[in-house]
């Protein structure tokens, strides 16, 4: 929303600064002068990040990415050294955040329904986007937070917190299936029943409810049918026109969408929005892992997938292949890539570790904080987002990941 876009665009750097600071004062205070490991390996993430400038194929772009990137890593590695002893503070934040949010779409959609929903097609039906740039946006942030209700409904101490905790995660779902977005309705689901099942308490119960409501959820999301004619299309005030005798290829057959395109006069191609469907993306990645092969060691540069992604896919939408692991390929190819999973594998290492010597609550907060990343992790297959600094989900997975990791050295050291 223009609006709202002018307001918060270059405040939330200013935010994300002030959370660096707040959060380096916390930790200071609070966390123990010895990192653990998988933080190291983080940071060899965020040095390359930055090395890359040197061989990106646009250093500036590479830099200030890489740096913004930084910030909001090393914000979210304090702010979870702080919370160490206190886990359910920074888990608590994310779920409270996530749901103003949600919150702030349902207000979008009283006031002015233009914003709040992305109007359909053929194809394509009218989809809820609430406070998003389109409607996969806000969803990644609620796919990342459902686990975490799950984690407050069973850390509730009172009726009243258990009630707060089961409004937050229908909210969410609710508003993950008006936005008709499947991936955060299966990774969030699908890392909600990991925290159930990994806590003894009313596993079974809690587990036939969460497969019951995924069931409704998958059901609800189905029900908008596209539009059966495109909307009238809005034509330039002054449209070029051809000279007599010839076509203007660029109004007939642009060169931006010719991939996977009829050619005029051979009869048009519909690809229908459905829930198991691609929306395009299998083409998309096809041309951008073509693209990975030029520099399939070290990349193009980081945050330049933007740049080095070209889209000419008629039955794509985007400007980014929306693929985090193909997109981490493209900026910092196998090496990146490589890097990315050494530190996942770090996190839910040192999670599964701790988990033994762990208390009860411990264990609840490992349990959401790697749901949390595991959700995540699954939406990375079909959406750019976990290395932009700028994505509304990005602050929330990472701060879990590293909480996992504080959390885990905190158990293991008790």
């Amino acid at each position: 929303m223009p609006e709202v876009d002018r307001f918060g665009n270059k405040l939330r750097w200013a935010m994300l600064v002030v959370l660096l600071v707040v959060a380096a004062g916390a930790a200071w205070r609070a966390a123990p002068r010895r990192a653990p490991a998988p933080f190291a390996a983080t940071l060899w993430l965020l040095a390359l990040a930055v090395a890359s400038t040197v061989w990106s194929v646009d250093p500036k772009l590479t830099f200030e990415k890489a740096v913004s990137f930084a910030i909001l890593v090393a914000a979210a590695g304090l702010a979870a050294a702080a919370c160490t002893r206190r886990p359910d503070r920074a888990l608590l934040g994310i779920l409270g955040g996530t749901v103003l949010v949600a919150i702030g779409g349902l207000v979008l959609l009283a006031v002015d329904r233009h914003w709040a929903l992305k109007r359909g097609s053929t194809g394509v039906p009218t989809r809820f986007r609430g406070l998003g740039l389109d409607s996969n946006t806000a969803s990644l942030l609620y796919g990342v937070a459902l686990p975490i209700a799950v984690y407050a409904f069973f850390r509730a101490r009172t009726t009243g917190q258990r009630a707060a905790a089961g409004a937050a995660f229908l909210l969410l779902d609710g508003s993950i299936i008006g936005s008709g977005s499947r991936d955060p309705l299966v990774g969030g689901f699908a890392a909600a029943l990991f925290v159930a099942l990994l806590l003894p308490a009313r596993r079974i119960v809690t587990a036939a409810v969460l497969a019951a409501l995924l069931a409704l959820s998958v059901g609800l999301a189905t029900i908008p049918k596209p539009l059966s004619t495109n909307p009238p299309p809005k034509v330039a005030p002054h449209e070029p026109t051809a000279k007599p005798g010839y076509v203007n290829a660029e109004l007939v057959f642009p060169l931006e969408s010719d991939l996977g395109r009829s050619l005029p006069g051979h009869g048009g191609l519909e690809h229908p929005h459905s829930f198991l469907g691609t929306s395009g993306r299998l083409d998309a990645w096809r041309g951008a892992l073509h693209q990975v092969a030029l520099r399939p060691v070290a990349g193009h540069g980081f945050g330049t997938e933007g740049t080095v992604f070209v889209n000419r896919y008629f039955f794509f939408a985007g400007n980014l292949p929306e693929n985090s692991y193909i997109g981490l390929l493209l900026q910092l190819g196998v090496a990146g890539l490589l890097s990315f999973v050494a530190v996942f594998v770090l996190w839910l290492v040192a999670g599964a570790r701790a988990w033994r010597p762990a208390s009860p609550d411990a264990r609840l907060a490992l349990a959401a904080s790697a749901a949390a990343v595991l959700s995540g992790l699954v939406m990375a297959v079909v959406q750019s987002y976990f290395y932009s600094a700028g994505n509304v989900a990005t602050l929330s997975f990472w701060l879990a990941g590293l909480l996992l990791v504080a959390v885990a050295a905190e158990a293991r050291r008790a």
